[in-house]
């Protein structure tokens, strides 16, 4: 059994990217499968989210035990951006939304009533819900646990894009189920 997490420890720590991906994937489908099965509600599959930040708890006691675990989320203390910047990260983030809207509805035959859509102030308070809930659910994995990692061998760049290779592919099967998000 030591030999066995010897190996398992030692692979985490040559291929950290590739062992997120795998395991928050796994953890991912577990709610969806049974969500899929007729077990569970459908609001249930949204329990996935939580799926990378998982993992990386996992793996980081996996890696270094309490101590690992800890300074993993010691990282979501660290807040290095002042008010402004939170104010156009939350606000960029709503007029995304709007401008896709309505590049949608003058693009396509499908058109998005925006009767249908939430009341303007309505926007910030789900936009602050999502953002802890994503932040909770994925941050900690892609960027907490990933970053320190990948940078020992890689730049802040090429980091960068190995995160976003692997969240673009955790995130795909989501494009093919029907009432995600994403779908």
């Amino acid at each position: 059994l030591l030999e066995v997490t010897e190996t398992m420890v030692s692979f985490v720590r040559r291929f950290p990217a590739l062992s997120l991906f795998v395991l928050a994937s796994a953890l991912a489908l577990l709610p969806i499968s049974l969500v899929s099965l007729g077990v569970l509600p459908a609001w249930f599959s949204q329990l996935g989210a939580l799926s990378a930040s998982a993992a990386a708890v996992i793996l980081a006691a996996a890696e270094s035990g309490k101590k690992g675990v800890r300074e993993l989320l010691a990282r979501g203390l660290i807040w290095r951006a002042g008010p402004g910047l939170w104010i156009f990260a939350l606000a960029g983030t709503a007029a995304v939304s709007v401008i896709t809207l309505l590049l949608f509805n003058q693009l396509s035959d499908q058109h998005v009533a925006v009767a249908g859509v939430v009341p303007w102030y309505e926007i910030f308070s789900m936009a602050i819900v999502l953002t802890l809930f994503a932040g909770l659910g994925e941050e900690f994995g892609w960027r907490g646990f990933l970053i320190p990692r990948l940078q020992i061998r890689h730049t802040a760049l090429a980091a960068s894009l190995i995160i976003g290779a692997f969240h673009t592919l955790w995130h795909l099967p989501m494009f093919f189920m029907e009432g995600q998000s994403q779908y």
